[in-house]
């Protein structure tokens, strides 16, 4: 079966998309920074990081106040505006270092979107975000090689009368846990042969980002003030620093916790 490019996302490189663009490069410096210091404090997302973009997805952006979770560390919580969804708006709740992943994503026009899960008759779906050519976001995040599959190991999800664990609504990666594709078919369950993995992710925003380029040089609008080669590096970057920034986190923050809560 031939595969179908993803659907191309306009991006219009005015003063808010380059101001979101350098606020990722200034966050990665602060994680650098944060990361290798003597004493660790997770690093502050600059202002400009919360902008959002008019393609991306999102909605509304929240990094205060009540976590639905009371897991005590930080978030990011995010709206996604999926009009195929209506209804759909609770929160998702990611860490705030690998939101700028996501806002990079969304700098090369890939557009969150909420998909359904594996379909089961007489269970209602639930809906997890994703970009185009369906790369999930749990799967980015957790860095899933394409032979596991994504799982979540959540304190303090709770469960409607139905038994549904509310857990999907939270992406920060300490809830997250991997298991081989095996041992979910011998749970009965449902999985795909293979699922995509980070780097599919990663070289699929890589290739939209060369369109856009070719685009506005095609038509003579603005065209991103970044070469291509820049902003995989910035992703990558990115990407690499949020996984130092949570096996940071996990050592010095989050494993005293956990230590009296177990996932």
């Amino acid at each position: 079966m031939r595969k179908r490019k993803p659907i191309f996302q306009l991006v219009h490189y005015d003063e808010s998309a380059l101001a979101l663009w350098d606020a990722c490069g200034e966050f990665i410096r602060r994680a650098n920074d944060a990361v290798f210091g003597a004493s660790f404090e997770p690093p502050a997302l600059p202002d400009d990081a919360l902008i959002m973009l008019p393609h991306s997805g999102i909605k509304n952006i929240r990094t205060g106040g009540q976590d639905r979770f009371n897991l005590g560390w930080p978030f990011v919580a995010v709206e996604i505006d999926d009009p195929g969804h209506p209804g759909e708006r609770k929160e998702r709740y990611f860490d705030p270092w690998y939101f700028v992943a996501m806002q990079l994503f969304a700098l090369c026009g890939c557009k969150l979107a909420l998909l359904d899960s594996k379909k089961v008759r007489g269970v209602p779906p639930r809906w997890y975000a994703e970009y185009q050519g369906r790369h999930q976001l749990r799967r980015i995040i957790a860095d899933t090689p394409e032979g596991r599959d994504t799982r979540q190991r959540h304190p303090n999800a709770k469960r409607d009368s139905n038994g549904r664990s509310d857990a999907h609504y939270d992406y920060r990666k300490i809830t997250f846990a991997t298991l081989p594709k095996a041992a979910v078919r011998a749970l009965d369950q449902l999985t795909r042969a293979k699922s995509r993995r980070r780097e599919d992710a990663i070289l699929s925003a890589v290739g939209m980002q060369q369109e856009q380029h070719e685009h506005h040089s095609r038509v003579g609008s603005a065209a991103p003030q970044f070469s291509t080669a820049d902003f995989e590096e910035r992703l990558r970057e990115a990407l690499a620093i949020a996984d130092e920034l949570h096996e940071r986190l996990a050592k010095e923050w989050i494993a005293p916790a956990t230590d009296k809560r177990s996932l």
